[in-house]
């Protein structure tokens, strides 16, 4: 970064706004890099460095926009017209609402308790919580129904992906990542008891199944399908293998340990992260949506604790191709002249999906890694250039999951205008061995384009717009939000996370641009000093109302907004104000 060695003076104006003045530059300034000492290194994640920082064409929707737009839409159950209402209430004998549904798909009515599952429902509820809505207040408490997903029968009880049916034997990710999100939602509801009690359960019945992970050598091993709690074994199917429950569980006895305290949590937790941290490099265990968890599990453990976990080979699994899974990985490519580098999905022929050679890009898993990640910089600013980029990627990317965006020939599903703009597809197939097939929005749900595949469904009324993935837009919608400079976006860092310690607003702002450019801030009506984590110091104070930082090319600044009378301390490596820990890394060992 560029130094700033003019005096400046500070002069607030009647209108409320901050001015700086300076020998340098007159009006709305701060410098982003006005302190130096002690400024951050940067880290690259390898498979992604040399990706594009700008990505093109640019188009990047409003998120925040789109996300409420789509859940006043997806939970009116009173909505009429084509494909409507998205949501079904369930009662029972006594006229009680018991439960709701979403369709994995949009398309015929759902009928029955079968037809729900937890990636929707709960994914829902998830994003809603996420743009600000209150899903446990009106006339259905959401949150509160979620509990039909819960299966006592499991250990002391664990989530599942149907109504209490919870199957860990089968494929783990099904039962852990519902109870990622059931722990996420339920932190955000503290005041459903129900929920959290459920939700301790299901920490204490992993936690019960991990010593059974555990090899004669002491090691653990996680190299398996699920773990069958009737015999209190890991399973291997003969087919498959998920060694990233490790990482998903890891995230659960985490945020359990943080929220309850119970030393067992804490051991559980370092025990799957153990496993992870001896893997080789080339061992990514990655096989569906929980290896960012673990990544993140072990991220915070090193901020909180102290400890020292190989987060840089975790966070690279991320963005690597999977050895669990070899077709998949993150896309880095361009399909039919659009930008798609950061999204997730099968980077090579499919094998269980004939359909060419190319690749299949998936909304639910580029926006859960988002949901996963997004908090890493306040943790590790370390990755905040690495993680400002790929996030800028793939939120201009995720915009092709929409029809809006595509001509009525590549799509599955034209001419319904509200799926257009607001439920994505699926998922984005690329064909480069087919020039009359290149990029298309479509699905599993049915066929289209592909007599090799005979997809899911023979229902004629059956689409390829996915609620299963698109309920998943509310990760977008709280994390970025637009600024006034064309392609820096404001990031929250602590929108997704979850039982975090008592923190001030923090967020990441990425420049993909070559030279400096100035940035509006708005920091509201009550006075806050800046503080940049990147150079650990503070950039600006006193300030009111709205301010501008510069920040230098490629690169990011993390800001947090903190009072202005606070106490500064240290604990050991990290800075802390009234308590609160501002920065992880600029402490005093």
């Amino acid at each position: 970064m560029m130094s700033c060695n003019c005096n400046t003076v500070l002069k607030r104006q009647n209108r409320g706004r901050l001015f700086l003045l300076s020998g340098c530059m007159v009006g709305l300034y701060i410098s982003a890099c006005f302190a130096q000492t002690g400024l951050v290194a940067q880290r690259t994640i390898s498979s992604f460095a040399g990706k594009p920082a700008f990505p093109q064409p640019f188009q990047m929707r409003n998120w925040p926009q789109v996300s409420r737009r789509f859940y006043k839409l997806a939970f009116d159950s009173h909505a009429s017209g084509s494909f409507l209402p998205l949501i079904h209430i369930i009662q029972g004998t006594d006229s009680h609402v018991i439960a709701f549904v979403m369709p994995a798909y949009v398309d015929r009515k759902p009928d029955s308790r079968s037809s729900s599952q937890a990636l929707t429902d709960m994914g829902a509820v998830w994003g809603a919580t996420l743009t600000g809505r209150d899903m446990s207040g009106g006339e259905v408490n959401y949150v509160r129904l979620l509990k039909v997903f819960f299966d006592p029968k499991v250990g002391h009880g664990l989530f599942g992906n149907n109504f209490s049916s919870a199957s860990p034997q089968a494929t783990a990710w099904y039962t852990v990542f519902p109870d990622i999100t059931a722990a996420a939602i339920s932190a955000r509801y503290p005041e459903e008891k129900q929920l959290a009690r459920m939700c301790l359960a299901t920490a204490r019945t992993w936690a019960d199944a991990i010593p059974h992970f555990r090899q004669p050598d002491g090691r653990y091993n996680f190299n398996y399908t699920g773990f069958d709690f009737s015999t209190m074994r890991p399973v291997y199917n003969g087919k498959w293998r998920e060694p990233d429950m490790a990482g998903g569980i890891a995230w659960v006895e985490y945020m359990a340990w943080r929220r309850w305290h119970d030393p067992v949590f804490l051991k559980a937790a370092r025990a799957c992260i153990s496993y992870l941290s001896r893997l080789a490099p080339a061992d990514n265990p990655s096989y569906e949506v929980l290896t960012p968890f673990g990544a993140l599990a072990a991220i915070r453990m090193n901020a909180e604790l102290g400890t020292h976990y190989p987060v840089g080979k975790f966070l690279d699994w991320c963005f690597s191709r999977y050895h669990a899974r070899p077709t998949w990985g993150i896309e880095n490519a361009r399909w039919a002249r659009q930008d798609v580098n950061g999204l997730v999905g099968a980077v090579n022929c499919p094998p269980w999906r004939p359909w060419g050679v190319g690749g299949y890009a998936f909304f639910m898993e580029t926006a859960t890694q988002l949901w996963a990640l997004a908090p890493v910089a306040r943790y590790d600013q370390r990755y905040a250039n690495a993680l400002g980029k790929w996030i800028l990627n793939a939120a201009n990317a995720s915009r092709l999951f929409y029809g809006k965006f595509h001509s009525a020939a590549r799509q599955s599903d034209p001419g319904w205008p509200l799926g257009e703009s607001l439920i994505a597809y699926e998922g984005l197939k690329y064909r480069r061995d087919n020039p009359h097939q290149p990029l298309i929005a479509t699905g599993d749900n049915k066929t289209f384009l592909d007599p090799g595949y005979t997809g899911d469904s023979h229902d004629p009324g059956a689409t390829n717009y996915c609620l299963y993935g698109g309920v998943y837009v509310g990760v977008l919608g709280g994390v970025i939000k637009k600024t006034n400079v064309r392609g820096i976006l404001r990031l929250n860092l602590r929108a997704t996370d979850t039982v975090a310690p008592a923190s001030y607003p923090s967020f990441l702002f990425y420049n993909p641009y070559t030279e400096a450019k100035a940035v509006r801030i708005i920091v509201g009506p009550k006075a806050i000093n800046v503080y940049n984590t990147l150079t650990g110091a503070f950039i600006a104070r006193h300030v009111v109302g709205r301010a501008t930082i510069s920040i230098t090319g490629r690169s990011a600044v993390v800001l947090v907004y903190t009072p202005v009378k606070g106490v500064v301390s240290y604990k050991l490596h990290q800075t802390l104000i009234n308590g609160r820990v501002i920065d992880f890394m600029h402490g005093r060992p």
